[in-house]
């Protein structure tokens, strides 16, 4: 489930789908070493992963939807000297990612629809009142913003995890843990968020919202499965983030490629780009070229976060500024090529009813939308740039 105006998908479906597994698989070993015994015993598992953010935003940081949420396994110095500061470019730049973005979602229907239904169940209490009066909440229910929701639910999935790992620790456990504190289920060590030390994730030292259930429960009701793209391999989201990226050819030297990026923000971090292995020639689109000159991914701009050296599959536009959805568009590697592809798909159709829905959509009313539906004529000169 994604935003509806402002994500842009630029890899093959195929590698969605691949990273989502992989990214699940990754989650669910830093969780093993995180909640030790309790992780088996409580089968845990990572099911739905949403986009990353650099900040718990609209929430209050002081709130359960924030400070319960583990440190961020991006490097510690990845942003050099302002890694985890207030002091980079924008006031959240230097801060690695690790709450979420409600503007990209993937995960089995099921799970996804436990998460919805909650979060509307939440909705519903805060608009009749419930939360009237609570310092943690922004009028009207963080002004409708879904996502304060979703944090909310993250947080508090956090937390009871690691009420879950102390329920499972004894006094032999806790010996261990001050001999050898990087053992699986060993307490976390003191972090902060934003300028707040966290040096207990369930009670910190500062002036917190309190969680309204902090009991063990056998049930689970706090448990979701949800995770957050850390790396930024399935979804990068800009705000606070364009700093991270610039679009990269990996057949051409990087160094002039990350001196000048087409947003006009300053790189701020070593920048690095490996070429994907995930990648395959002759897919996403690639196919659809003229074998005769056809290109590969590595000769192609592609947008990408230097920092963490990945190629995402999305990019969402999610910065309060839109113009480099503007700015941006014209650098995405279809550009000069899209009509041609267009053109090249539809002439592989069997028929004349399918060559209409090439390019088109059905919606969750069960009505068909064609291309030319979706894009009108006067809007393919802004779409083709040509």
């Amino acid at each position: 489930m994604i935003d509806a105006y402002d994500v842009w998908f630029q890899l093959p479906p195929e590698t969605l789908v691949a990273r989502y597994h992989a990214l699940r698989a990754a989650e669910d070993k830093r969780i093993a070493q995180r909640m030790g015994k309790a992780f088996s015993r409580e089968k845990i598992s990572s099911k739905v992963i949403f986009s990353a953010s650099k900040r718990c935003g609209p929430n209050e940081i002081r709130s359960v939807a924030c400070y319960p949420v583990p440190e961020s396994p991006l490097p510690n110095d990845i942003y050099g000297a302002v890694t985890d500061t207030m002091d980079g470019p924008s006031q959240w730049a230097g801060l690695r990612t690790r709450h979420l973005v409600s503007g990209f979602i993937i995960g089995p229907v099921k799970d996804m629809r436990r998460i919805f239904q909650r979060a509307n169940r939440n909705m519903a209490k805060c608009l009749e009142g419930d939360q009237k009066g609570d310092k943690y909440y922004l009028p009207k229910c963080h002004k409708g913003s879904d996502q304060s929701f979703f944090n909310e639910m993250f947080g508090q999935q956090e937390y009871h995890r690691e009420v879950m790992r102390r329920h499972h620790r004894n006094a032999w456990d806790r010996f261990l843990d001050g001999m050898v504190p990087t053992r699986p289920g060993a307490p976390r060590r003191p972090h902060k968020i934003e300028t707040l030390l966290i040096d207990d994730p369930l009670n910190p030292s500062f002036d917190h919202q309190l969680m309204s259930d902090p009991e063990y429960h056998v049930d689970q009701r706090y448990e979701f499965g949800i995770m957050v793209d850390h790396f930024s391999e399935v979804s990068h989201q800009t705000s606070n983030a364009l700093h991270d990226t610039t679009f990269v050819n990996h057949s051409a030297p990087l160094g002039p490629q990350v001196d000048k990026p087409a947003h006009g923000q300053k790189i701020i971090c070593s920048p690095r780009a490996p070429m994907p292995r995930d990648l395959v020639d002759n897919t996403g689109g690639l196919e659809l070229f003229a074998e005769q000159g056809r290109p590969r991914w590595e000769q192609l701009p592609l947008y990408s976060d230097v920092c963490n050296g990945v190629i995402p599959v999305v990019a969402h536009h999610n910065w309060v500024n839109k113009k480099p959805i503007d700015t941006l568009w014209p650098s995405m590697w279809w550009t000069g090529h899209a009509r041609q592809l267009l053109d090249a798909r539809r002439a592989q159709a069997k028929d004349e009813n399918e060559r209409k829905r090439v390019g088109g959509v059905d919606t969750d009313t069960g009505k068909s939308l064609t291309w030319d539906d979706l894009c009108p004529a006067e809007w393919e000169k802004d779409v083709f740039l040509n």
